[in-house]
């Protein structure tokens, strides 16, 4: 059983199969509340001591679930990350809704495309 581990430009995606139900993504600090440091980092394919210093250090981490069963566990950062301008933190309130709403499936977004052939 394989854990997949991602950090692009301020994401993190951590893979790792999951047999509950799908659940609606919620912040790092409220699914360690549901399941403990411990069994968040095994359930996330981290460590404990990696939990406990994201939840510590305020960073905006979000949990959801993923067809097929697996975790993601992502992290909102603002881009471009680094600058000496102070910005204000992202609502994630907000962010989480706009999450939700990306995550919903489309039905007719994606139309076949046939060349018409012409005629001989």
């Amino acid at each position: 059983m394989g854990v997949d581990i991602f950090t692009t430009g301020g994401y993190l995606s951590c893979h790792k199969p999951f047999s509950g139900e799908p659940m609606t993504p919620v912040q790092l600090a409220d699914f360690v509340g549901q399941h403990g440091q411990e069994e968040a980092a095994k359930k996330l394919g981290t460590s404990q001591a990696a939990i406990s210093k994201a939840i510590r250090s305020g960073r905006q981490i979000v949990v959801r679930s993923r067809a097929g069963g697996s975790l993601e566990a992502f992290e909102l950062k603002a881009f471009p990350s680094s600058g000496s301008v102070s910005r204000p933190r992202a609502d994630l309130e907000l962010i989480m809704s706009v999450i939700a709403v990306l995550a919903e499936p489309t039905e007719g977004a994606v139309r076949s495309y046939s060349p018409v052939s012409s005629p001989v």
